[in-house]
């Protein structure tokens, strides 16, 4: 009698269970649904389910293919700013998505400084204070990487941008969207589908990378090279961290005690941190360098729990106040904070020590200024600078940069070919969609000249695979930025440049507002805007000046150069207090530049010139990774793009991904 209960209750089992109808994850409510074009949508059920959707007046029905899945295709429809319901219906559960808008909608991706929120900026807070755009919403993709496409992805709702919440947005995104939003009239959705430090392999198909022989050979490689099981990334982590340990704990000042109050600084210099300068200690140089500065702390942070927050330090370091250690970080993508309790800190006259171990590539600070800072640990709208002058002094010197192993966790596989084209585009690609924008090329900076085909490749590739036709696809080009020592970030720019040969494409130049020696500049308004400006030309035909001067001819003239510029607006001009045009380099051959001068003639034309050469037959302009001097805008206060001529062999050629 036992067993036969048994049995019927696993019949009755059988019997209820069911898969209920089910929509991807970027269908949720305030979601914006493309207008003017058809409108896929899609999911899974049980096979041979009815399934029925109504939106917008419209109501279509289809029935689940064996394999689960269903679509139905809604007739375009124009924009509205009225709210309405997405119902999908089935025999087993409804599903009800309110709050749903026609409008356009704009894919975001990129790395870094796509992702960067607007709560990391400094007028982040009264952006949100300000902010109350329901006809803007946007959809942050979860970062997720696969090895094979999916079908599905995860992501945190669609969010109207209104007050607080607004902090979370892509902040390049949010004023892109914003800045359309306020001169169309047409609600805007934006998906922000980035992942800092991501190169561009990784957002390409593997149908597109295919023709690259060194690409195929690594992807063929990657189910063994990248197995992310939990005991293989923890192996991996704990031998590079072993290594890290028994490179760092070593030197001079660590046997001395030079972390004490009482250490002797009388041969250490000082230095004003940070800053570019700072960089100068660890260019050539793998070790250890002690950093150490007094700080009092103001009287309402005093008797309370302090947060020090000094900001990305590369690679390791270690902290001491008043002599008592408070903390210390072996990797260095990690925005450093420690909190330290009261009982260790005096009113006045305290000592912080910091001990910087750079164990390959970049070292020291790298930090805004305002990122290094003390403040109540339950109170961050005040806080105390940490920048200015500190004393240092070298301990320990490394015969060579550490040769790690290679880092097997997520973290690293999100570098690799199609990881995240795979989860974060490709179950994108049935949606309908106006347009794209995109920030990257940093990690490619080293590859500039492999990028120059790469770039274009994707633009094509996201194309073929939406099957919208050639949609507007807008890009940043890369900020002014003094980090890497060879001139990569000019070539980026350049490969950047060139992918405007493609149709319905546009580039927001950023040349003029960079930071030396930090990756992530704060002013992402103007790059928004200049991203909009690029959209409401091409996408939306807006009579506009829209980019800055782009050169369009450049030929001898004598013992000149005569360039004539497009994109001039009412005419070029020199912004700022020089008076005078610079930034500007003349070549006679194809091996040497010298500085030139140069004047403007009239609203589009520049002639060029230097009095070391004769007869010259090149030009280059702002070609430096921070070029602070370039001054040629248009009448729209917007920058000329960076640009080289001549058939000039890449420093980066030759350098290849997996090299």
């Amino acid at each position: 009698m036992k067993s036969k209960l048994i049995i019927l209750c696993s019949l009755l089992v059988c019997l209820t269970i069911r898969a209920e109808v089910r929509l991807p994850g970027i269908f949720t409510g305030n979601m914006v649904i493309q207008r003017d074009k058809p409108v896929q949508i899609w999911g899974w059920a049980d096979p041979g389910e009815k399934i029925k959707v109504s939106f917008n007046g419209q109501e279509e029905g289809t029935k689940t293919g064996k394999d689960g899945k269903w679509s139905i295709l809604l007739k375009p429809m124009q924009a509205s700013i009225n709210p309405q319901h997405l119902m999908v219906e089935s025999k087993h559960n409804d599903i009800i998505l309110k709050n749903v808008l026609i409008g356009d909608v704009w894919i975001c991706s990129g790395q870094s400084n796509m992702v960067w929120p607007l709560r990391r900026l400094k007028a982040g807070e009264e952006e949100s204070n300000s902010a109350n755009y329901r006809a803007l919403r946007m959809f942050t993709v979860t970062n997720e990487m696969a090895l094979i496409p999916q079908e599905d992805l995860e992501g945190n709702g669609w969010k109207a941008a209104k007050g607080e919440v607004v902090m979370d947005f892509s902040a390049v995104a949010y004023f892109f969207g914003k800045q359309l939003l306020e001169e169309t009239g047409v609600p805007i959705g934006l998906i922000t589908t980035a992942w800092g430090g991501t190169n561009i392999e990784a957002w390409t198909s593997m149908e597109t990378l295919r023709k690259y022989d060194h690409m195929l050979k690594i992807y063929e490689g990657l189910d063994k090279e990248y197995d992310l099981s939990r005991t293989r990334t923890e192996k991996s982590q704990a031998k590079r961290l072993s290594m890290i340990k028994k490179a760092v704990h070593q030197g001079d000042g660590l046997r001395l005690s030079w972390e004490s109050v009482k250490a002797s600084t009388g041969d250490w210099d000082t230095i004003t941190l940070p800053q570019k300068k700072d960089n100068a200690l660890f260019r050539d140089f793998d070790g250890a360098v002690w950093f150490r500065r007094s700080f009092d702390v103001p009287p309402p942070f005093r008797g309370k729990d302090l947060r020090f927050n000094l900001g990305n330090l590369y690679d390791h370091d270690m902290a001491w106040i008043n002599g008592n250690f408070i903390g210390e970080t072996f990797e260095s993508k990690i925005s450093r904070r420690y909190d330290v309790s009261p009982s260790l800190i005096n009113p006045e006259g305290n000592e912080i020590v910091i001990r910087i171990f750079d164990y390959g590539d970049e070292g020291g600070f790298i930090s805004d200024p305002y990122q290094m800072n003390f403040h109540p640990v339950e109170d961050p709208k005040g806080y105390q600078l940490l920048c200015g002058v500190w004393k240092h002094k070298k301990s320990y010197t490394l015969d060579a940069p550490l040769e790690l192993p290679l880092d097997r966790s997520r973290a690293m596989a999100n570098r690799s070919p199609s990881s995240l084209y795979n989860q974060m585009i490709h179950p994108l690609l049935n949606l309908s969609i106006r347009g794209a924008i995109w920030y990257q090329g940093e990690s490619n900076a080293s590859r500039a000249h492999e990028y120059a085909r790469l770039f274009p490749d994707m633009i094509m590739d996201w194309r073929k695979h939406w099957d919208q036709g050639e949609f507007p696809f807008f890009f940043v080009q890369l900020a002014a930025y003094d980090r890497p020592s060879e001139l990569t970030w000019p070539e980026l720019r350049e490969a950047q440049r060139k992918a405007l040969e493609l149709p319905n494409t546009g580039m927001a130049v950023t040349i003029d507002i960079g930071h030396p020696t930090n990756i992530h500049p704060d002013n992402k308004w103007d790059v928004g805007k200049r991203l909009a400006l690029a959209a409401l030309k091409v996408a939306y035909g807006k009579d506009i000046t829209f980019s800055g001067p782009m050169l369009e001819k450049a030929e001898p003239a004598g013992d000149q150069m005569r360039l004539t510029f497009s994109q001039v607006g009412e005419g070029v001009k020199v912004k700022g207090d020089y008076g005078y045009l610079m930034g500007f380099e003349v070549s006679s051959d194809n091996e040497h530049f010298e500085f030139a001068k140069a004047e403007i003639i009239d609203e589009k034309t520049v002639m060029v010139w230097s009095d070391k050469v004769k007869n010259p037959v090149h030009v280059r302009y702002a070609w430096k990774n921070f070029p602070e001097e370039a001054n040629l805008f248009n009448s729209a206060d917007l920058p000329a793009s960076p640009f080289r001529t001549g058939d000039w062999k890449w420093i980066t050629e030759g350098n290849l991904y997996g090299n």
